[in-house]
């Protein structure tokens, strides 16, 4: 990537993290986070998510969630 795209990307993932803290209840957890980007994920490609794919593509134990 040249410098503008890579300064572009950075400064998206800095708006996203500021967005997703605003408006998701994260705290000290990226848990929903994940499973919002895994479900729009599943939307756009107009996959099927089942809460059992689901659980089982977050990197979490069952513990965790």
């Amino acid at each position: 990537m040249e410098f503008e795209q890579r300064l572009l990307m950075v400064n998206l993932l800095g708006n996203i993290r500021l967005q997703t803290s605003s408006h998701l209840p994260i705290g000290h957890s990226f848990i929903p986070y994940d499973i919002l980007i895994a479900v729009i994920k599943s939307y756009i490609t107009n996959e099927v998510l089942t809460v059992k794919a689901l659980f089982a593509s977050l990197p979490y134990s069952d513990m965790g969630l």
